[in-house]
């Protein structure tokens, strides 16, 4: 390919916004700047469909809500064959099914990159099979837990077509400086991520109910928990703030000495990179990608069981604010150092170069 003339879709029909939509955020303008077309494929009126809009980049809306079925297809087959791309990355299963589907049906040489996005098994279907098999070209995966989920879930994948291309952050956008919660001399803890049962905010409020008088728990985002989440953390008489959806998280990090993600099954961790390179402490669970985002080597305290939350949280506090201090610039060093945007810009482009050249040398599925 010229380097005027790489043209990339990239399919996301989730109407909700999380760690995928800020990948695909991320992708589409970095690789822009690298010199590809990119066009973003999103359900009509969502928070992906406005953002990208608001970052000038080209967009294309879809219905997509029935997974496969031909009144939903069929209209994208038509726009594939008035539009070429060199390659579709589907970032969902349904996108898969619908958006890279269509642009194998449009009798393309189109390349398609599936990306798994969560730690959680592929289900065995022969409907599943048949599109991770004969539609996507290549798997790309965020950690090498997801790409050993994946490969134990579906030993029917060729492990070769399965990369780990891990997500980044620019760290630039956060800082340690200026950090602290003024005259306070008692731990704010924080939590920020959608409220959903998954996350577990529940356990982090027990845990916090058994802490220092004092301490305060922030909790930036929103779901459809968050009302029983409140009246839980009233129910335990702990002080706890919830902040709702944060625009300027950069800044609400900086008021956060340590940060705690209770959740046992992740994406790529994209609130701990960012709270990482904010100079927070950090407290998360050893599973799923965690341990490869914030490694206990660079500072951060992982929790081996949900008996232990609370005893590795009051052990921290016992370290007072020059401790955490401390330990968030460890952190901080390690995000600039391992965390970001260039590498992974750098990595899935390559993965995109290898899904096209296999396709043009018509590899069999």
């Amino acid at each position: 390919m010229e380097h005027s003339d790489r043209s990339l879709l990239i399919a996301d029909a989730v109407r909700v916004f999380g760690g995928a939509e800020r990948f695909v955020l991320d992708a589409a303008c970095g690789l822009g700047e690298l010199g590809w077309r990119v066009t973003v494929l999103v359900h009509p009126d969502t928070p992906l469909d406005h953002r990208a809009r608001s970052l000038g980049l080209e967009v294309h809306t879809a219905r997509t809500r029935a997974n496969g079925a031909p009144w939903t297809v069929a209209p994208l087959v038509t726009w594939f064959r008035r539009r070429r791309f060199d390659a579709v990355l589907s970032v969902y299963d349904k996108d898969l099914r619908t958006a890279a589907w269509a642009a194998r049906l449009a009798g393309r040489s189109t390349a398609v990159i599936h990306s798994r996005e969560c730690d959680t098994p592929i289900k065995d279907r022969p409907w599943i099979r048949a599109f991770h098999r004969r539609v996507a070209d290549r798997i790309v995966v965020n950690s090498e837990a997801t790409r050993a989920t994946t490969l134990t879930s579906a030993p029917w994948l060729p492990a070769e077509r399965v990369a780990v291309v891990p997500k980044g952050i620019d760290a630039d956008r956060f800082s340690a400086a200026s950090r602290g919660a003024g005259d306070r001399e008692a731990a704010v803890l924080g939590f920020a991520g959608q409220l959903v049962a998954r996350k577990r905010v529940d356990l982090l409020i027990d845990a916090v109910r058994g802490l220092p008088a004092g301490t305060l728990l922030r909790i930036a985002g929103d779901g459809p928990e968050r009302s029983r989440l409140q009246e839980r953390a009233r129910a335990a008489g702990i002080d706890a703030r919830f902040d709702g959806f944060v625009e300027d998280l950069a800044a609400w990090y900086r008021e956060v000495d340590v940060f705690v993600l209770p959740s046992r099954v992740e994406g790529w961790g994209y609130v701990l990179a960012e709270a990482a390179a904010s100079g927070c402490a950090i407290v998360a669970f050893d599973s799923s990608s965690v341990p490869e985002v914030v490694p206990a080597a660079s500072g951060a305290c992982l929790v081996e069981s949900d008996d232990h939350l609370a005893a590795v949280l009051r052990d921290l506090l016992r370290e007072g604010r020059d401790g955490w201090r401390t330990r968030g610039l460890r952190l901080r060093e390690h995000a600039i150092e391992c965390l970001g945007l260039d590498r992974m810009l750098g990595n899935l482009e390559n993965e995109i170069f290898v899904a096209v050249s296999s396709r043009r040398g018509g590899r069999a599925g």
